[in-house]
C-alpha cells in the first residue's frame, strides 16, 4: 500500500474509533492474502505477543478480524476489503445515533456540573491535533457572547491542522455567527485571510514585520485557550476563569488600538 494511501486509510479507520496500534494490525492482515499466525504478526509489527493478542481480541469484537484453527494453531485474517465501506457506513450510523442520544443527555449533565462547581476543572490540557480540535469546538459551543478576541499565526494553524479542518471550522463558526477579532504576525496566509474577513465573520489586524509567534491565544466568555502548533507535540490548554479571560481581552484591545485597520 503506497504511503499516501496508507496514511488516508489509517486516518479513516482512526475516525471510526480504531487506535493507532489497531490500525497497524488490521492493515497488515488486510494486505495479506492468507491468514497469519501471531508469531509472524508480532515480528513484523514489533509488538509483543501479549499486547498483540489484546489488539486482535479488540479487532475481533469490532467485527474486523476473524480467526481459524489450523492444525492446533490460531491464525487471523481481516474481513474482505470490499466489506470495509459497508462497515464504515454502519459505524457512521452508530456514531450519528450516539450523537443524538448525547444531545438529549446534555441538559442533565450540564445541570449536574453546575450543581457541583468543584467538579468542573479550571484548567484542562488537550494533547495532539484531535485534542486541539476539541478545544476549538468549545470556542463555538460555550461562547454565549458569540465573540472571540485573540492572537494567532495563520501559517502555524494551517500547517498543523490542515486546510480541510480549517475550512470546516471557519464555515461552522460563520454559521453559528461567532465573530472573531484576530491579531496575527505578518505572512502571506495572514494577508490572504484578511482579504476573506467579511465573509468569514472575522476582523484581522496584522503586526508589522519583525513580530512573530506560532501559537494561538484567544479569550471568549470566561474562557481562555492557549494552543501550541508544535509539529512534534501539538497541544492546547483551556483555562476557565473570568478574570483571566477579561485580562486577555483588555490586553488584546490595547494592542488592537495601536495597530492600523
Amino acid at each position: 500500500m503506497a504511503k499516501n494511501i496508507h496514511d488516508d486509510f489509517a486516518e479513516i479507520l482512526e475516525s471510526i474509533g480504531l487506535s493507532g496500534p489497531e490500525v497497524q494490525v488490521f492493515t497488515l492482515l488486510l494486505e495479506s492474502t492468507e491468514p497469519m499466525r501471531a508469531t509472524p504478526l508480532s515480528r513484523k509489527l514489533r509488538i509483543n505477543r501479549t499486547t498483540l493478542y489484546g489488539l486482535l481480541k479488540s479487532l475481533t469484537e469490532k467485527g474486523l478480524v476473524s480467526s481459524t484453527d489450523e492444525r492446533g494453531v490460531l491464525c487471523f485474517q481481516s474481513i474482505q476489503p470490499e466489506l470495509l465501506v459497508d462497515y464504515i457506513e454502519r459505524a457512521k450510523e452508530r456514531l450519528s445515533k450516539n450523537a443524538e442520544r448525547m444531545r438529549t443527555l446534555l441538559p442533565a449533565i450540564m445541570s449536574s456540573r453546575k450543581s457541583n462547581p468543584k467538579y468542573y476543572p479550571q484548567i484542562q490540557f488537550f494533547d495532539g491535533v484531535e485534542g486541539i480540535k476539541q478545544v476549538y469546538e468549545d470556542t463555538l459551543r460555550n461562547n454565549r457572547s458569540k465573540t472571540m478576541h485573540g492572537f494567532t499565526d495563520y501559517t502555524a494553524v494551517l500547517d498543523c491542522m490542515g486546510l480541510d479542518w480549517a475550512g470546516y471550522y471557519i464555515k461552522k463558526r460563520s454559521e453559528m455567527n461567532v465573530q472573531s477579532y484576530t491579531i496575527a504576525p505578518d505572512s502571506v496566509k495572514a494577508r490572504d485571510a484578511k482579504r476573506r474577513d467579511r465573509r468569514e465573520h472575522r476582523i484581522t489586524k496584522i503586526f508589522p514585520p519583525g513580530y512573530t509567534f506560532d501559537i494561538e491565544i484567544a479569550a471568549y466568555d470566561d474562557r481562555t485557550i492557549l494552543v501550541s502548533f508544535d509539529a512534534e507535540h501539538p497541544l492546547a490548554v483551556l483555562i476557565i476563569d473570568q478574570k483571566i479571560a477579561d485580562t486577555m481581552r483588555s490586553l488584546f484591545r490595547y494592542v488592537d488600538d495601536t495597530l492600523p485597520a
